[in-house]
């Protein structure tokens, strides 16, 4: 009882690291995203680093449960009651927890992005698809004047008028175009920003469709949870932290192919043709690989326990 309430303790503890250092990163991230050259930026943005804050605890909660497997890893000789208490907090989380942040993200306003009600600057020059624009300066009832360089061939150049002030594009990532090529997220967090809008964009789809269609999606934190079956595989601890990384990462990247790669789109072809019209739904693909990763792992850690016991006897 004493341990499994201490690995209560540790997930909390993990959910707290977790959400702290994300939170500060992605907003930090956001804000240097939002930076429009001679402009000054404030950094302390509490809305924002709320709205970041809800945005990201539903990962904060599946990346402790990774943490909880390692933490099982360190001390192997774990209680039923712990192993109990882990997966109750795990379907916890995939049934209860993330349904119910992602209906209050949706309750909220847009992220809250320092550059929505702010215009570029003037005295620099910045390129765009086909041209590279000066803004000379703004007038005080709107718009500017400045002027456009033809990158095309011609390379004519004119003096502009821009009706309206010069915003930032809605569907722009970066603030100001003169950072887009000066300000790079290493691979390592540019994959996991693209899983993040993967993993969020896919779960709000399938609870728009019903609770039911987001279980299928929830399959996804089954299989997850289910490493825990492997997680001493081997008698080497570095080997098995390897492992569940390895496998963590897998079925991310299985679950993040379901819906974008082309093999999927050539399988739903080939079930439509077929009239095998439950397989043309990418949330059912989804649960019966999601489901066949479970009971492989649950097989496999029952074939280990076996045989560990065989050797104790």
């Amino acid at each position: 009882m004493k341990n499994a309430f201490f690995m209560v303790f540790v997930f909390i503890i993990l959910t707290i690291a977790t959400a702290f250092v994300s939170t500060v990163a992605i907003s930090l991230i956001h804000l240097s995203f939002s930076m429009v050259a001679g402009e000054s930026l404030s950094f302390i943005n509490f809305t924002l680093f709320f709205q970041v804050l809800i945005k990201a605890l539903p990962f904060c909660l599946v990346f402790a449960c990774l943490g909880l497997i390692f933490y099982f890893i360190r001390h192997p000789n774990i209680s039923i009651l712990s192993t109990l208490f882990y997966f109750i907090i795990g379907f916890s989380i995939w049934l209860f927890a993330i349904p119910w942040m992602l209906s209050m993200q949706l309750a909220q306003k847009p992220l809250v992005s320092e550059y929505e009600a702010r215009r570029l600057s003037e005295g620099f020059f910045r390129q765009t698809k086909s041209s590279v624009d000066y803004i000379a300066r703004f007038f005080p009832e709107g718009g500017a004047e400045g002027v456009r360089i033809d990158t095309s061939s011609s390379g004519h150049i004119e003096s502009v008028f821009f009706d309206e002030d010069v915003q930032v594009p809605e569907q722009a990532f970066y603030a100001d175009p003169l950072f887009e090529k000066t300000i790079d997220l290493p691979p390592v967090l540019e994959v996991l920003k693209t899983f993040f809008y993967f993993a969020r964009t896919e779960a709000i789809k399938s609870l728009a469709r019903g609770y039911l269609s987001y279980l299928m999606f929830a399959s996804f934190g089954l299989a997850l949870l289910s490493i825990f079956f492997v997680r001493n595989i081997n008698s080497w601890k570095l080997i098995n932290v390897s492992l569940v990384v390895a496998l963590f990462v897998s079925i991310c990247k299985i679950n993040r192919e379901v819906f974008s790669a082309v093999l999927f789109d050539k399988m739903i072809g080939f079930f439509q043709h077929n009239n095998m019209l439950w397989f043309t739904n990418r949330n059912n693909i989804q649960f019966v690989i999601n489901i066949s990763i479970t009971l492989c792992f649950c097989l496999i850690g029952l074939v280990h326990f076996i045989r560990q016991r065989q050797k104790i006897k």
